[in-house]
């Protein structure tokens, strides 16, 4: 929901919500170095403001971030003038998304999709873009973790340096969709008067088994679930998930 983001560009960071993109993309870069099935060429999916691609700055990597929000870009474009980043829908990114790619992730992304139809559009083309036996890795909430986000109710995640963010949450059982809404207040520059705004996510989650039928279906071959620190899932463990798929 690109207005939305629009919204969260400037607390985005501040308020936590890419705290976990830095440490989820190490993981998988480890990953890929582990299994020996890495290189210079590496693309993030929803990069957001780019905490997670940035983990990679400075290495050597040749990096490259989508994201179709142009305030969250302009928050990352801040960060780094090595990376090249894109403007993109991700369902509509085959004229933009490079090719022979070594590594493409997606983290916290792939839940705002709005049907599985448009899962196997973006899986398609990430497989066309990556070289052979490389890897797709990406995170996913989900029934079990996005039934306990949505049914969570209201409470306060920030209230520091003249930002209170509240949020509110919903969960539609028939869609196995969870709506966030955000409600924030920002002080102005004065100290004296406060601005109020809103913003919304809608995140829909399907079973496992359908996102590995999906996969196979476009041609990925190995395809492994984890927890997103690459620990087994274990039946206490399974509200975010961790793919990868090799092609």
């Amino acid at each position: 929901m690109p207005d939305s983001y629009t919204q969260l560009a400037a607390i985005f960071d501040e308020i936590g919500l890419s705290q976990s993109a830095a440490r989820v993309v190490s993981n998988m870069l480890d990953h890929a170095q582990r299994t020996d099935r890495f290189g210079l060429n590496m693309t993030e999916l929803g990069t957001g403001t780019g905490e997670g691609i940035l983990t990679l700055d400075d290495a050597g990597y040749r990096l490259t971030a989508i994201d179709s929000a142009p305030k969250m870009l302009e928050i990352a474009r801040q960060k780094s003038n090595s990376v090249n980043w894109i403007e993109a829908d991700i369902r509509q990114m085959q004229d933009v998304l490079p090719k022979a790619q070594d590594m493409i992730v997606a983290v916290d992304v792939f839940n705002e999709l709005g049907s599985l139809r448009e899962l196997q559009a973006v899986f398609k083309q990430v497989y066309e873009a990556l070289k052979e036996d490389r890897l797709f890795m990406f995170t996913f909430y989900t029934i079990e973790g996005l039934t306990k986000r949505g049914t969570s109710g209201t409470g306060v995640i920030h209230d520091d340096q003249g930002v209170f963010v509240m949020i509110e949450n919903d969960y539609d059982y028939e869609r196995t969709e969870a709506t966030r809404r955000f409600v924030v207040f920002d002080q102005a520059e004065d100290g004296k008067n406060w601005q109020r705004f809103d913003a919304e996510r809608q995140l829909r989650t399907y079973p496992i088994q359908a996102l590995g039928a999906l996969l196979q279906r476009v041609g990925f071959q190995q395809i492994d679930v984890f927890t997103p620190n690459f620990r087994t899932l274990t039946a206490t463990d399974t509200e975010q998930i961790l793919i990868t798929a090799v092609k």
